[in-house]
């Protein structure tokens, strides 16, 4: 079974999740570049931290978390499901574009989806009782949207738009449809309120 670090060399290996940009030479010899600078652990305000498998083992060795493990796992996987698939497919110019510009966008991402596992509820209300869907679920969708226009850019389709294991792949509209869903619900109850004040008018 191959390594998913065997995609990506050593230079990149030593340097992934730093502010270090340059990546040195990739397997096929040309020059890589990225940003997926990985940033602290914040546990006590992670939104995350009740289910993080990581940060559970730290605690359990009573070592501190130096960053988010969870972003640095997803980033790597990323980075090295493209190197393995299309480095050879692209020059360096191309390279450069995804590393600089894609890769944050998964960087954004990832941390949105956090910042999702934190939602209590996909339907909220404001101090006027009318409900809404929480923006966070438009926001990633459109990331997801943003992603797929990237790798069109740079003459790839049908590349994955979230990291092995996620589930989502390009066309995918799991946050599209969470929408719809969220959307009928409020329609099913404005719909019980307005029966209800009809039943309770004077005939």
């Amino acid at each position: 079974m191959t390594n998913r670090s065997d995609h990506i060399s050593s230079t990149y290996e030593g340097t992934f999740g730093t502010l270090s940009v340059a990546r040195g030479t990739g397997k096929s010899g040309k020059s890589l570049w990225s940003w997926d600078a990985v940033q602290e652990c914040e546990a006590d305000l992670c939104p995350a931290n009740e289910k993080c498998h990581y940060l559970a083992k730290a605690k359990a060795i009573d070592k501190p978390m130096a960053y988010c493990r969870v972003a640095a796992s997803y980033l790597k996987s990323v980075s090295t499901t493209i190197l393995g698939n299309y480095e050879d497919k692209m020059d360096e110019g191309t390279l450069f574009r995804v590393g600089m510009h894609i890769i944050p966008l998964y960087r954004n991402l990832i941390k949105m989806k956090i910042e999702e596992i934190g939602v209590k509820r996909v339907v909220q209300k404001d101090e006027r009782g009318k409900l809404s869907i929480n923006p966070l679920y438009k926001e990633i969708r459109e990331y997801i949207k943003l992603l797929e226009q990237m790798w069109k850019s740079v003459g790839i389709t049908g590349v994955m738009v979230s990291a092995p294991g996620d589930g989502f792949v390009e066309g995918d509209n799991y946050y599209e449809q969470m929408e719809k869903d969220a959307f009928a619900d409020i329609h099913e109850q404005r719909g019980k309120k307005l029966s209800l004040v009809r039943r309770m008018q004077p005939k």
